[in-house]
This record gives C-alpha cells, structure tokens and sequence, in this order.
C-alpha cells in the first residue's frame, strides 16, 4: 500500500512529465546486478496480478498508433546459476524447455501435487498443430499465487535466504522445501557458493560477471 501511494503522489499535479500528458519515470542503468531500476515514480513496481485491487495496471495505456510489447527473459538468472554451477538437475528442466518454478510450486505445495495427480491441472503444456489451448488449466494459471511465491524462493535461493528470510512465501512450506529440496536439486549450485565465499574471505580479489564486468566488494561484503 505505502508503494502504490509513493507511486501515486510523485504523478499528482505539476509532476506529471512532458506536453503528452503521460508519466515519465528515471531509469537507472548503472546497477550492481545489471538490472534496469525505475524511480520517481518505479513504474516498475506494479501490484501483482490478483493484489491490484486499485487497478494500477489498468493505467499503462500505448499512446496512440502505438502499441505495447511485453518481453521478459525466462528464468534468465536460474539459467545462468545453472551453467556457472553445471548444475545438472537444473540444466536438464531448462533444456527440457519446462516451467521450472511451476515445478518449484508442486513440490513446495502438497495440494498442487494433488491436483496434478487428479488430471485437474497441467504443469505445462506443449500444443499441437491445431491446439489453441489445452484441455485443462495450467498449474501457473489455476495457482498463480503459489507459483510466485515459488518463483521468490527460487531466486532468494541464490542470495542464501534462510526460511525466516522466506517468511512472506510462508515459513512452513519454505523450510519444509528447503530442508527437503535445495540439497538434492541445488547441490551443484551450493557448492559454488561455499566455494566462492570461502575465496572472498581471504582476498580482496574483485568478482566478475560471466562477461567479465568487475564488481568490487566492498569492506562489508568481505567479511559478512
């Protein structure tokens, strides 16, 4: 709620931008992680799908003559996670083309795997010459909410999250996820991070990018 406020108040009045009568927002592209960050206002923080009770997405309008395209890159840091630790279990879901934190969801959620086993849901669907749906919903669809609090625990897995640091995915199924999952399908991934952390620890060596882009570390983040 404070966000969607924040967001709101920076387009009252006179600090709506420009002649076109359209909100216009700063992009940074100088972040840590190479990430496009947005402020006044983050346009890029929207409500989610089933919390924009205000209809804040309803606002984003193509001007006239134009139109809006969404892209987004599928699972783009898991899949480099995955290559830099060769993480097998995960390299075969990516190649196999599957929905991996759709996946993530059944095994944090025993009513998902439910469904699943009942036929009631897919957890993906690839359509044949003729298809233009499938012939029941998918588990992304039917159970969108717990597939993005999968998809948190799938990316907060990379910064070392611990289950109380997942407590808005809740506690529960977060820890009984990890306790039961991360060894077996990360153990490749874990291992690069114990290795590189025991690295940093005795060296200022800088760290790079798979493209070779240094990122310095600072005091803190050597001895944390």
């Amino acid at each position: 709620m404070c966000s969607i406020i924040a967001a709101v108040s920076l387009c009252q009045g006179h600090n709506i931008s420009g002649k076109d009568l359209r909100v216009h927002c700063s992009l940074n592209i100088n972040t840590e992680t190479g990430r496009l960050s947005a402020r006044r206002p983050n346009l890029q923080n929207q409500p989610a799908l089933e919390k924009d009770r205000y209809k804040i997405r309803q606002a984003f309008i193509a001007a006239p003559k134009n139109s809006l395209i969404v892209a987004d890159y599928g699972q783009l840091e898991l899949r480099i996670l995955a290559h830099l630790a060769d993480c097998k279990s995960m390299l075969e879901a990516f190649e196999a083309g599957g929905d991996f934190h759709s996946r993530t969801a059944m095994n944090m959620y025993p009513h998902i795997r439910e469904a699943l086993e009942k036929k009631e849901v897919l957890l993906e669907w690839h359509p044949q010459p003729g298809e233009d749906k499938p012939p029941v919903p998918l588990l992304k669809d039917a159970f969108a909410s717990e597939r993005r609090k999968a998809k948190m625990l799938n990316f907060s897995i990379a910064y070392e999250k611990t289950p109380v640091g997942h407590g808005k995915i809740y506690l529960k199924a977060a820890k009984n996820y990890l306790e039961k999952k991360t060894n077996e399908t990360y153990a490749e991934f874990l291992c690069l991070l114990q290795n590189r952390r025991k690295k940093h620890r005795h060296t200022t060596t800088v760290n790079k990018t798979v493209f070779q882009v240094i990122l310095p570390f600072t005091t803190a983040a050597i001895t944390s």
